[in-house]
């Protein structure tokens, strides 16, 4: 480069006397040389608190249920479970889903909020324990581990259980609403099992028509008004020897223009009464866990968990059928 040459260098205008939002365009003065960006996000006005950005500076977080670890921005610990915050009027309703790929965590959080919720004074229930990811937690807090399977344990899906008990103290219209919904939960639980246990029907053949669903409510109201005062509940073989007897509130419902025809009743009984003695034969594909009385009670009063895993061979229906007992008794 030729030292004589002059040095060409751009000109710079003359800036006003007091710096703009950039700063100071002289040496030291922080110009700065790019736009800053802004967030754009979309919402309902609610999502967005009427349009502002509701989180533009740090809050604290309620310090509301089961420590669950720290905040990835603040580090600072992070409560959470359905019941305490349904209970401080954070959420509307005391539930929670948890949903992620295998292997990442999900029974591990649900194991810390077991274990928090009871050092909270909450007991829970987990209906269906497949693996078992629970039943070592649920000894370790001294509940009850039910286990469920082929020679292990059966549940008799006609077992009223606490309700039993709750309809002898109660009297009036307390009662009979309680007596209500008992028949409705235990009739769609029998329409469940044997819509489970039609597997493999053509589509039309599977679910339960509705002279079946007649024919099963009004035997098993009938069965529980025999058997109320029993020391036992009735059983599933119970109820199908029932339809096949066949009195005369039951025949009225199978066969409402003439309950007194024999053919025609059993026409209309045949593929309830079967499907039944297959739940209710101990030598079927679901062997003795639907046709005895409960081996072991619900304790309400600890942590219970059903131990299916004895059962995760056993092929997906008996699984599903289980699965829909063990849900409604818990």
């Amino acid at each position: 480069m030729d030292p004589d040459m002059p040095v060409l260098r751009p000109s710079i205008p003359p800036t006003p006397m007091g710096p703009s939002w950039r700063g100071r365009r002289s040496k030291g003065g922080g110009w700065g040389g790019l736009m800053p960006t802004m967030d754009e996000f979309f919402g309902t006005s609610t999502q967005v608190c009427g349009g502002f950005w509701p989180f533009s500076t740090d809050m604290a977080l309620p310090v509301e249920g089961v420590p669950i670890g720290r905040s990835m921005t603040t580090g600072a610990g992070v409560c959470c479970d359905p019941i305490s915050w349904f209970r401080a009027g954070i959420i509307e309703q005391p539930s929670m889903f948890v949903m992620g790929l295998p292997a990442i965590g999900k029974s591990t959080f649900v194991r810390r909020q077991v274990w928090g919720m009871s050092a909270l004074g909450m007991n829970a229930i987990i209906p269906g324990d497949l693996k078992p990811d629970y039943a070592e937690l649920v000894r370790l807090l001294g509940g009850q581990v039910i286990r469920l399977g082929s020679g292990l344990g059966s549940i008799n899906p006609l077992d009223p259980g606490g309700i039993h008990d709750a309809l002898k103290r109660l009297t009036g219209d307390a009662r009979e609403d309680l007596l209500a919904d008992y028949h409705e939960r235990r009739s769609a639980l029998m329409e469940v099992l044997l819509t489970i246990s039609r597997t493999g029907r053509e589509e039309g053949r599977r679910t339960v028509s509705d002279v079946e669903s007649n024919v099963l409510s009004t035997a098993l109201k009938i069965l529980y008004e025999r058997t109320k005062d029993d020391p036992e509940p009735p059983v599933i073989p119970d109820l199908r020897d029932l339809v096949r007897q066949g009195t005369p509130e039951i025949r009225a419902a199978a066969v409402f223009d003439d309950p007194e025809n024999d053919e025609a009743y059993a026409r209309s009984t045949r593929d309830l009464l079967s499907s039944l003695h297959g739940l209710a034969n101990p030598m079927g594909r679901f062997g003795r866990l639907f046709c005895e009385q409960t081996t072991e009670r619900l304790d309400l009063s600890r942590p219970v968990d059903f131990d299916i895993s004895a059962l995760a061979q056993a092929g997906d229906d008996v699984v599903a059928a289980v699965l829909a007992a063990t849900w409604s008794s818990a």
